[in-house]
């Protein structure tokens, strides 16, 4: 079953000023000359006319339907005036709704008849066309489009071309692939470039494998699955010299996490944290900045232990600790107070109680620490405890603490923390490769 589709514009069913047939007609005849209307008609013709607002077009279309019913091949076809209830048709988002509602009402007409459509986009506002064109490319409506084209040649008639819209699709895609990655949906990345593979031809559906593995791997990475992240960039093969380049420094960073550099793994949570943020994922933002305080605070620790009972540092910390020179008294606080795991909160009893200077504990000052643990708690009793939002301008202030802190305690500068091979402008310079690399 053939259903033809299509607005109803200024210019039909003739332009008043050249008097030539419209879009609606032009298009008919068209398919008429060459053939497709003969070897395909119309089982039923809808138009979409405006009404309720400026210029309306339900009495264009009544004018055209009596227009169409005049020609011998279209004489027994049914034509449905389909109202439009738009007082703006030249903006989009006001005409978004309305001639959506009117497609899902003759889809569900049909759905039980395995229809073909064919759209004639040409008569409408430029923002109803720009509408047809993303129905048929999303795949809302499947459909063949159409288009008048008016000759350079005034002489000469108007021609009907059907519309490639693989080409559309593509770019779409491209455009969409690149807005997800540069808000780190990296498994919706992947949908959008597989919708590429099938599309694209030559190095171009190579570089979409290749960017797919990438944020395959990302996605690992993402959700903390260090080793399939590394798995699988070391495995994947990066022509492109630029991103390569990215990719081994990354590749680095997963070895250093890997083979427990602790100084790598917060600093990688850390701008974890900062990928929420961009996602406006406060609370997210705020149990990965919890993360990495509390690691940091029991690293610092841990070490200061190692350092001042000559004690290793393992799962069985707790016991080697009881059994070391450590006095007596401390012997009794860490039996009482200190269980098999250390928290944030564990680890401040101890430098609160041994009253060791900043030393023998590393670089992390107690005070900071101590603020830090106060404020990530009433973050936490707002969000989890009264229902309430977490404060981002409160939120900032402890994500620059948490800064400070990893400054302090492992690196003598903030580069290494903000060049880190995973920060948010190392990935926007892989987003900025996209175009390049699917072109």
């Amino acid at each position: 079953m053939n259903i033809f589709i299509m607005c109803v514009g200024a210019r039909d069913p003739h332009d008043s000023r050249s008097g030539k047939p419209g879009p609606i007609l032009t298009f008919l005849n068209g398919l008429s000359e060459n053939g497709s209307l003969r070897n395909r008609p119309p089982d039923h013709i809808y138009l979409l006319p405006t009404v309720g607002g400026m210029k309306p077009t339900l009495a264009k279309a009544h004018k055209t339907k009596s227009q169409m019913a005049a020609q011998a091949m279209l004489k027994n076809v049914p034509v449905s005036i389909k109202e439009m209830v738009l007082a703006s048709p030249h903006i989009y988002n006001a005409a978004l709704p309305v001639m959506r509602q009117a497609v899902l009402a003759i889809i569900a007409s049909h759905q039980k008849n395995e229809p073909k459509y064919f759209i004639n986009y040409s008569p409408g506002t430029p923002q109803m066309q720009a509408l047809w064109v993303s129905f048929v490319t999303s795949g809302f409506i499947k459909a063949k489009l159409y288009q008048t084209i008016e000759p350079a040649n005034p002489k000469s008639r108007a021609q009907v071309e059907q519309v490639v819209v693989n080409f559309v699709e593509e770019d779409l895609a491209k455009s969409k692939s690149r807005e997800l990655f540069e808000q780190y949906l990296f498994a919706a990345t992947m949908r959008e470039l597989e919708r590429l593979q099938g599309s694209i031809i030559d190095d171009r559906r190579q570089n979409a494998q290749m960017l797919h593995q990438l944020c395959q791997a990302y996605h690992y990475w993402d959700v903390l699955d260090y080793q399939q992240a590394q798995t699988v960039l070391a495995h994947t093969n990066f022509a492109d010299s630029k991103l390569a380049a990215i990719v081994a420094g990354q590749l680095e960073s997963l070895n250093h996490i890997l083979t427990g550099a602790e100084e790598t793994h917060l600093v990688d949570l850390y701008h974890r944290a900062l990928r929420k943020r961009s996602q406006g994922d406060y609370p997210d933002m705020l149990a990965n900045i919890a993360t990495v305080c509390e690691l940091l605070a029991t690293s610092q620790v841990k070490h200061g232990l190692q350092k001042a009972f000559n004690v290793m540092v393992d799962e069985k910390l707790r016991a080697r600790v009881l059994g070391s020179g450590a006095e007596s008294w401390f012997k009794d606080i860490y039996t009482r107070d200190i269980p098999k795991y250390l928290s944030m909160g564990h680890a401040l009893v101890i430098w609160q109680e041994m009253q060791l200077d900043t030393g023998t504990f590393g670089v992390t000052p107690l005070r900071e620490a101590e603020i830090l643990d106060t404020q990530l708690s009433e973050q936490r009793t707002r969000y989890l405890h009264k229902g309430l939002n977490v404060e981002q301008v409160g939120l900032e202030k402890i994500r620059m603490s948490t800064r400070t802190l990893l400054r302090d305690a492992y690196f003598r500068d903030f580069q290494t923390i903000d060049n880190y091979a995973f920060s948010a402008a190392t990935l926007g310079s892989v987003a900025a490769l996209f175009p390049k690399l699917l072109q």
